[in-house]
């Protein structure tokens, strides 16, 4: 008879157990929804960060940091791409013109 008490309050106290167990680790470990939202908001975010990049001037540099290119807005407000040579004179010159023609010049030996 007591063996058989014994099992019963055994038996009893794991699934008392189970069941305390089993809320405890869903409320720890369960990611709310509010939470997964912002998550996946900021997830977004990254992977749209890494394809695109704002910026008003990009310089392209050799190993020592030399300026060999710049894509950057002109005084005049308009889109220009020059390429230097390890002089630092523009070699080329691409952007748009006064009513935003298409302008192009190469081989300038004018200095930066």
């Amino acid at each position: 008879m007591m063996r058989r008490r014994k099992y019963l309050l055994l038996v009893v106290l794991t699934v008392i157990a189970g069941l305390i167990g089993g809320a405890v680790s869903n409320w720890l470990f369960v990611v709310r929804t509010a939470g997964a939202q912002e998550k996946r908001a900021l997830e977004v975010e990254f992977e749209q960060s890494k394809k695109v990049v704002v910026a008003e001037e990009f310089r392209l540099v050799d190993g020592q940091g030399k300026e060999l290119g710049k894509l950057a807005i002109g005084t005049d407000g308009h889109p220009k791409l020059e390429i230097l040579d390890r002089s630092g004179s523009v070699r080329a010159l691409f952007g748009l013109g006064v009513h935003y023609q298409p302008t192009s010049c190469t081989d300038l030996r004018i200095p930066m």
